[in-house]
Order: C-alpha cells, then sequence, then structure tokens
C-alpha cells in the first residue's frame, strides 16, 4: 500500500515538472506585463506553476532569468529573417520590396510588445542585451542592401547608397508598425494601406530612376 502510494507521488512529481522553456515562456509573459522591476520570482514562478525553489535552483537569479528569455527571443528572432527574407530573385524591386514589408511588418506586429520590452531594458544594467539587440536590425538592413544592390543595377542608377535605402526602409516600416500598433490605427486616418504603397514608390522614384534628370530640370 505505501509502496503504491509512493509510486503515485512520484508519478506526480514527474508529471509536474516544467522544462526551461516552459519557465521562460512564463517569464516572458511576467517580463512583458510587469518590466523587470516590476516582475518578481514569486509571479514567474505562479505564472510557470512551479515554486520559488525549483526557479532558484534552474536560473540562481532574475537577472540571469531575464537574460536567458531575452536571449531566447533573439535566437528566434535571427532565425526568422531567412523566412522573411524568401523571395523570387527574377521579381522586381517593387514586388520584392512589397513582399518584405508584408512579412517584416507582420513579424514587428507581432512581437512589438517584446521588442519595445528588450528596447526598455537594455540600457539598464544589460549591456550584453543590448549587443544583441543591435545583430537584429544589423542582419536586417544587410538582407534588404542585398535587394537593392542586386536590382539597382538592372532597374536604374541611384542618387543614394543601398545602405542608406536599407536603413530608411526598416526605419520606416518599424516606426509604421508601432504607431499603427499603439494608435489602433487611428494615426493613419485611414489610410493603413496607402502608407506603405505611397513610401515604396517614394523610394522607387529615387531607385529606379522614375524622377529622371529631364523631370528634375522641368521642375
Amino acid at each position: 500500500m505505501q509502496a503504491t502510494a509512493c509510486l503515485q507521488n512520484e508519478q506526480i512529481s514527474v508529471v509536474g515538472i516544467k522544462s526551461d522553456t516552459e519557465i521562460l515562456d512564463a517569464a516572458l509573459v511576467v517580463f512583458q506585463k510587469e518590466g523587470f522591476a516590476g516582475a518578481t520570482t514569486r509571479k514567474i514562478a505562479e505564472q510557470a506553476g512551479v515554486n520559488e525553489v525549483t526557479l532558484f535552483r534552474k536560473f540562481k537569479t532574475k537577472e540571469n532569468l531575464f537574460q536567458l528569455t531575452a536571449q531566447r527571443i533573439g535566437t528566434q528572432t535571427l532565425a526568422m529573417v531567412d523566412e522573411i527574407f524568401t523571395r523570387d530573385p527574377s521579381a522586381s524591386l517593387e514586388a520584392q520590396l512589397h513582399e518584405v514589408f508584408k512579412r517584416l511588418q507582420r513579424f514587428l506586429d507581432e512581437h512589438i510588445p517584446v521588442i519595445l520590452l528588450l528596447l526598455n531594458e537594455s540600457n539598464r544594467g544589460f549591456p550584453d542585451i543590448s549587443q544583441a539587440l543591435l545583430q537584429i536590425p544589423r542582419m536586417l538592413m544587410d538582407r534588404l542592401k542585398e535587394i537593392f544592390e542586386s536590382k539597382l543595377d538592372h532597374e536604374g542608377e541611384s542618387t543614394a547608397s543601398p545602405d542608406f535605402l536599407s536603413f530608411a526602409f526598416l526605419g520606416f516600416t518599424f516606426y509604421y508598425t508601432l504607431m499603427n500598433n499603439l494608435s489602433k490605427g487611428s494615426i493613419m486616418e485611414g489610410k493603413v494601406q496607402e502608407f506603405p504603397v505611397d513610401y515604396i514608390h517614394l523610394i522607387l522614384g529615387d531607385t529606379t530612376g522614375r524622377v529622371s534628370k529631364t523631370d528634375t530640370n522641368e521642375s
């Protein structure tokens, strides 16, 4: 009887064990809601369905738990870059930019709370997170630069460098997504769909030579 009870207790214990991944997922929920300062190990443990002893045994400190959470987010984000920039090289520059914008905007829209959390906390004693965060825009800009460089030779000369065009495109996409997300679309005054199209056309006016020297002289 006692042996059976012990076995049942052991089985319940094993079933109740939470993986590190599950705990990190729970920690992210709490960090997003409370910020680093407001998040406590008790709240994280409750969200994860474990006791604080287990939390400290696995992760030692709240700081370490936050850094591991941030590293995991960074790894997942970098893995998504290839998906965002999967493209048809034979497509026009305009078509490629529209497709990249849609995928990048969708990704940013889904991760805005996490991005804001990391940006907010990266300057509060987490230099490793700051460095990791910088890798993401650098990689995105490098991939955008590849698109501009590969198409400019075939579709016209540009007065702006691929580096600048990449920075401008990424900056617009991030700000557009952030403002649209925070204002629930109200700041765009019903032109949520038009702004990206207009912006891409603005870029194409330079990159494809659509603003020709004749047009410039006439003006």
